[in-house]
Order: structure tokens, then sequence, then C-alpha cells
């Protein structure tokens, strides 16, 4: 019985391992050198500078209509570049086309709109079945589009900023309704997407939303949000195949990245998971949340998702795994690498029994949470090591931390609660379970 054990997590860890080696592989192919970003950027059919279509950049004048002129004629064209010069270019949302490069040279701002009416209303999402904050709709984001192929958005680090503390106020003061706030972007049902040299600040709500896309990059992006403003989530692939997240800062009041597929029922019944997830070289600052983050909307499932060279800096987790009875999906195959944490209230986290639910959901869904490898950790000042806490009715199972060292937690006890085969090796403090 012993040996076949042993021969079961050498199975698990060396598939973890491949799987993860698969996830870098696609995301690789996905991430584009600096030639290759350039070729994107210059597209055959010109530049349509906003200035020429009537847009002003005093910050104060609403571009809209002159962004959406633009764009049309990008789409008559059949490709080109929407060029936003230098200049305070104040929008409300606006879609965008396929084939186009946003590009924003240095000091222009994209500013979204404080006029709370010019945020259209739209029908949710299909695999969350409401807005995700309440029963209701929820808002356009500031940059949007649907069903599009080959979409760059990047410039020489102009600035795109949601002006979100109105919403952020609205959502305190419970004055939102039942209408969920708008993301900065979001593009969903597309392909071939690359973000690259912008910052972006001020979300509403969370702030890179691709959903149900695939072969998606994202480098050398800045995000920025105050470390208290609600649901200002960093990038949140949701429901994709094929992401590469690369040399990113992130600064944000939630989680850095959350990576995600559905909610309940309705992620269920849509079952799209996100899958061939790489990221590479991160700094990610979030007080109150984690720095990568999978859940806890994972109801379509998560699969084959690397991560490697992360530094947390003051964070309300390290790394974390989020789920609850109810949710239903599954979380395999994750591999972390590399990571350096300091000052983390906790610094490993897998917790199945998080989060809350709409109104009507099936209690018997049972998330299935596995095959995790855990490889060269350090962090200091952190309150509490490993907090694992798997379900009684499904066992988190196999998890394997190699070179793990946690120094001097504030608290040394550990807690983990049902998980099985969990293997711990060079490791400090000791991880050991009980179920």
């Amino acid at each position: 019985a012993t040996m076949k054990m042993m021969l079961k997590l050498l199975f698990c860890s060396l598939f973890v391992l491949a799987s993860s080696a698969c996830a870098r592989s696609a995301a690789h192919g996905i991430g584009l050198s600096s030639e290759e970003v350039l070729a994107r950027t210059k597209r055959g059919g010109g530049v349509f500078n906003v200035q020429d279509f009537g847009a002003v950049g005093d910050g104060k004048t609403d571009n809209t209509a002159a962004i959406v002129k633009a764009v049309e004629a990008i789409a008559a064209a059949g490709s080109g570049q929407l060029y936003f010069p230098a200049g305070n270019w104040l929008t409300a949302p606006f879609n965008l086309t396929s084939r186009l490069t946003l590009f924003l040279d240095h000091d222009a701002t994209i500013l979204g709109s404080t006029n709370i009416d010019a945020w259209p209303i739209i029908a949710p999402l299909p695999s969350y079945g409401q807005g995700r904050d309440h029963v209701g709709p929820r808002r356009a984001a500031l940059i949007g589009g649907v069903n599009l192929t080959d979409v760059v958005i990047t410039g020489n680090n102009g600035t795109i900023d949601g002006q979100g503390a109105i919403w952020w106020q609205r959502h305190h003061s419970g004055a939102e309704g039942d209408v969920t706030r708008g993301h900065l972007i979001e593009l969903m049902f597309s392909n071939m997407i690359l973000m690259h040299n912008v910052t972006l600040r001020n979300s509403p709500f969370w702030t890179v939303h691709p959903y149900a896309c695939e072969q998606i990059a994202i480098q050398h992006v800045h995000i920025f949000n105050p470390l208290d403003s609600p649901n200002t989530d960093g990038i949140d692939p949701d429901s994709c195949r094929g992401v590469a997240i690369q040399n990113c800062y992130i600064s944000v009041g939630d989680d850095a990245i959350a990576i995600k597929s559905g909610w309940d029922n309705a992620g269920i019944e849509f079952n799209r998971p996100s899958a061939g997830i790489a990221i590479e070289n991160l700094f990610a600052e979030t007080p109150s949340s984690a720095a990568v983050c999978i859940g806890s909307e994972m109801s379509g499932g998560v699969a084959n998702v690397s991560v490697s060279n992360l530094r947390a800096y003051n964070v309300g987790a390290a790394l974390r795994i989020k789920t609850a009875q109810g949710r239903g999906g599954y979380v395999q195959n994750v591999t972390y690498e590399n990571v350096s944490v300091e000052k983390a209230k906790v610094v490993i986290e897998f917790n199945e029994f998080y989060g809350s639910h709409p109104p009507h959901y099936n209690k018997s869904a049972t998330p299935i949470v596995g095959n995790i490898v855990i490889l060269n950790l350090t962090a200091t000042e952190s309150i509490w090591a490993y907090d694992i806490e798997g379900l009684p009715l499904a066992p988190i199972d196999t998890v394997i931390l190699n070179g793990v060292n946690v120094i001097k937690a504030v608290n040394d006890s550990v807690k983990c609660t049902h998980a099985t085969h969990v293997r711990a090796y060079k490791t400090s403090p000791p991880l050991s379970c009980t179920n």
C-alpha cells in the first residue's frame, strides 16, 4: 500500500509539472517580442487621429461621438490605428472593432466620463446570470468589444483613467440600486488580443476583464487603483484560453489577478473553463486581497495555470484559491514557482468555504480542487504561513511544496484540514494536515 501511495504521488507531481510546462509553453507562443508588437501596432489601414474626427483633448469636452466615428472609419477601412495624441480625452464608454490598434501617445490620457447616465446599462454575462454585485444588469465597460479579432491596446505608456471615485462612493453609500458597476476594459468572445505598454488607473470595478476570449497577451502593463477602492481587481481572465500575463505591475484594492470561469449555476451551464494561463514576472500589491487568486467564481473550471517569478508585497494573501460548496467546477494543475512575499496576512490560502452565492444555486454542486505544486517560495513579515481548508465531501487532493520558507510568521500555527496527499519538502514551517 505504501509503494502504491508513493507511485501515485510521483505520478501526480509529474503530471502537474508537465501541465504547468504546457501552460508556460502555450503562453510563450502567445507572448510577443518587441518587434512583433511593433508590427501589430503599425496597421495597413493607416492612422486615424481622433482630433481629425472632432475630438478635443481638454479634459472637459465629451469626445464619445468623435471616437465612435474614428472607430467606424477603421472598420470601414478594414484595419487601422486609433491614435490619441497628448491630451486628456474625456469619453463615455465606446466599443472597438477588429484589426484595430488603440495607440496612446506619451502624455495622452483617456478619461472615463463622470456622468453616471453616460454609462449604458447592459445585460448580465451569461455565465453569471446577474450583475456580480447586484441581482440586476450591469454597466458597460469604458472600453469594450464583442466578437473581435486582432485588437491591440498600446502606446508610449499613455494612460486610461476610469475616474472611478464617483462609482466607489456610490457603492459605499448604497446608491447603485440593482446595477453593477462597469469595468475599465472588457473584451468578450474575442481572440488575438494584445495589451502592451499602457498605464491603467482608477477603474470603477474590475480593471481588465477578458471574457470568453482566446490568445491574450498582456505585457508591460501598469495598473494603479487606490488600495482601499472596492472590487478594483487588476486583471481577471474569465472563461479564457491561452493567456500570457508578463512583466506587469499591479497595485489595486482587490485581487491583482483573479482567474475566473463563471458563477454557480450560470457558470456550470455556460461550461467554458479558463485554461492554459501563464503569469510571469509580476509585482502585486493589495492589502486586503490576493496577489494571484483563482476563483471564487470558477464554476466552469480552471486548469493548467503557471505562476512564476512573482513578487507579492503588502498583500492579504500571496497565493489564493477560493471556492465553496455550490460552485461546482474544478481547479486542477496549478504550479507556482519562484515566489517572493513580503508583508502578507497569509502566504498560502486554499479555502473551499469562501464566497457568496446568487439567490438560486445548486447546493449539491461540489467543486474539485487538486494537483497543486509550489516550488521555491520565500516569505518575510507574514502573519500566517498556511491556511488550507478543503471540503469534507471533496478534500483538496495532492498539494506538493518544495523549498517553501516562511520566515518567522507572527502566528506559527498551521491550519490545514480536509486535504489529502499533501507533501512538503525542504519547507518551513512544516506542513501537516488533518482530515
